[in-house]
């Protein structure tokens, strides 16, 4: 196979230049009502203003509570900006006990604007007092992966 030298204009849009992974496989347990790290978090600093961070986050999760409704909220954020956030429950139905075991994942595209380095991480919380949230349940492997990708153009309807 041929090595093609890249041209003084770069690599084409949607290349992948950069990616960045991290894992935790330890419980991270809260019953607070404001959000807290579970630990799994990356650094990554973009080589241009105008290229994109793709998130992709993997976190096997747990909440339980000795009633019949459980929720708790992830919140995945780039230093303190906000990227989503998503709400996890069950209603159990019986009177005694909730408990969910799920793993969310998280996908985005963000825009950071900065050749900075940038910390991508996330939180979590409970809805009351009352609920556990568990990151990375029972030891199980959470993982983000953060990749730069060199600017496209976007199309307008």
């Amino acid at each position: 196979m041929a090595i093609t030298k890249i041209g003084a204009g770069g690599f084409p849009s949607g290349t992948i230049i950069q990616t960045v992974t991290s894992e935790i496989e330890n419980d991270n347990v809260t019953t607070s009502t404001s959000y807290v790290d579970t630990g799994l978090s990356a650094n990554i600093t973009p080589s241009s203003t105008s290229n994109k961070i793709v998130v992709l986050i993997c976190m096997p999760m747990n909440c339980t509570q000795d009633s019949t409704d459980v929720q708790v909220e992830y919140k995945v954020l780039r230093d303190s900006t906000a990227l989503g956030d998503a709400v996890f429950g069950d209603h159990s139905g019986n009177g005694s006990r909730s408990d969910l075991w799920t793993t969310a994942h998280f996908a985005y595209v963000d825009s950071p604007s900065s050749t900075s380095s940038l910390t991508y991480k996330v939180q979590h919380k409970t809805f009351n007092t009352d609920i556990t949230s568990t990151a990375s349940h029972q030891n199980n492997k959470c993982t983000i992966i953060l990749q730069e990708i060199v600017a496209w153009p976007i199309k307008k309807n």
